[in-house]
C-alpha cells in the first residue's frame, strides 16, 4: 500500500469529521478550491468556536514514514487560528503545527518549525508534513504549496515500543472565544511504500462522482420508490427517505457513474468506492462489501467487510492506485466505464 487515506469531502457531508468517535455537523460549500473537478470543501463555521474537531483518519498505522497532505483557506491566519497535530500509534501527541497572527509556528518529533513570511488571507494553502521515524536518520520536512519551509533530516523521531510510527492527524480550532472560519479540503496520507505514491504526492484534487444507471442484472435490492435504483442513492446530501433495502445475504447492486471530466494535463491517482449505510433493527452481524467493476470483473473488499450499525455510517472502501484490471495506471477512459457496487455478505 502507498496512499492509506484520502478524504476530499466530495461526497460525505460530516465526513470524517468528529469528536470523540462522534459525528458532528459540517457543512460543505461548493466551488470553494479550483481546479481538477473537485466541487465541495469543507467548511468550519463559528458556530465551532467552542468545539474541538478531529480530522479521524480511522487509527491509521504507519510504522516507518509518513506524508500527509491537506488544503487549508486560510482566512484564519489573522483572527484566531488553528493547528495540525500528529499523533503516534499509541495515541500520544507527536507535536504540532499552528496556524494563527499570519505565521505558522510549531514542534514535530521535537524539531522546531517557524514560517512568518508569504502568508495571505482568503486564500488556499496546499500543506504537506513529512516524517521519517528513526532513533538517527530521522527526517521532518514541512512544504507550502511545493516549496520547502523547514527541512532537518539527521534527526531521532523515533517512536518507541508501542509508540511506534504515526496513528491519527487531528485539525483543529485554536482559540475556541474566536468566531472565524475556514476551510479543509483534499487530504492524502501515504507511506513509502510501494512503486507508486510513495513520497510528497502532486497538487490533488478528489473528486466524487454518483451512480447514474442500474445494471438490470445486478440489482437486488429494493428501492424506497420507483422502480430506478440508482435514482434513491444518486443525491447529495444523502436524503434519509431515499435508499435501498435487503435483508437477504448474497444481494447486490450495481451501478454506472458520473463520467470524469478530467481537465488537461491532470491524471488519476487513485479510486476508491464509499457508502453510507446502517441497519434499521440492531442485530451486530449484519455485513457488507464494497466494490469495483472494472472490464467486466468483480473486485470485492473481502479483505474489509464493513458492520453495519443502527446509525449512519460513511464507510470507505479499498485505495486502488492502479486499475485492477490491467496493472497500470487509471486513464479517463477506464473511470468512464467503471461500475461501483455493494453486497449483502452477513
Amino acid at each position: 500500500m502507498t496512499i492509506v487515506y484520502m478524504e476530499g469531502f466530495e461526497t460525505t457531508p460530516t465526513s470524517q469529521v468528529s469528536f470523540g468517535g462522534n459525528i458532528l455537523y459540517a457543512g460543505t460549500d461548493t466551488g470553494v478550491r479550483a481546479g481538477g473537478g473537485g466541487i465541495r470543501s469543507l467548511r468550519v463555521t463559528s458556530a465551532f468556536n467552542q468545539t474541538t474537531m478531529l480530522a479521524d483518519t480511522k487509527n491509521l498505522l504507519v510504522p516507518d514514514e509518513v506524508f500527509v497532505k491537506f488544503s487549508i483557506h486560510a482566512d484564519i491566519l489573522t483572527s484566531g487560528g488553528m493547528y495540525v497535530e500528529l499523533f503516534n500509534q499509541a495515541s500520544v501527541s507527536m507535536g504540532s503545527l499552528n496556524f494563527s497572527g499570519g505565521n505558522l509556528t510549531g514542534t514535530l518529533c521535537g524539531h522546531a518549525i517557524t514560517s512568518s513570511s508569504g502568508w495571505l488571507n482568503s486564500t488556499w494553502y496546499t500543506m504537506d508534513i513529512h516524517i521519517k521515524f528513526h532513533a538517527t536518520t530521522g527526517v521532518v520536512e514541512v512544504r507550502r504549496d511545493g516549496v520547502m519551509l523547514s527541512s532537518a533530516s539527521g534527526l531521532n523521531t523515533a517512536q518507541s515500543g508501542a509508540h511506534t510510527g504515526f496513528r491519527i492527524l487531528r485539525i483543529l480550532k485554536q482559540l475556541f472565544t474566536v468566531s472565524v472560519s475556514f476551510y479543509l479540503d483534499d487530504i492524502v496520507i501515504n507511506d513509502a511504500l510501494g512503486s507508486v505514491n510513495n513520497s510528497f504526492m502532486p497538487d490533488v484534487r478528489i473528486v466524487g462522482l454518483f451512480p447514474t444507471g442500474d445494471i438490470s442484472t445486478r440489482n437486488d435490492m429494493s428501492p424506497s420508490s420507483g422502480t430506478d435504483h440508482f435514482a434513491v442513492v444518486d443525491e447529495f446530501p444523502a436524503s434519509a427517505t431515499d435508499f435501498l433495502e435487503s435483508t437477504t445475504v448474497g444481494d447486490e447492486e450495481v451501478f454506472n457513474i458520473t463520467d470524469l471530466t478530467l481537465p488537461t494535463g491532470w491524471g488519476i491517482i487513485a479510486v476508491q468506492p464509499t457508502v453510507l449505510q446502517r441497519e434499521t433493527v440492531a442485530t451486530g452481524t449484519a455485513n457488507t462489501e464494497i466494490g469495483l467493476v472494472v472490464g467486466g470483473v468483480d473486485y470485492w473488499d473481502t479483505a474489509n467487510p464493513k458492520l453495519l450499525t443502527t446509525s449512519d455510517q460513511y464507510e470507505n472502501g479499498k485505495i486502488y492506485e492502479q486499475n485492477p484490471n490491467t496493472a497500470a495506471g487509471w486513464t479517463d477512459a477506464n473511470i468512464d466505464a467503471l461500475r461501483i457496487g455493494i453486497r449483502v455478505i452477513s
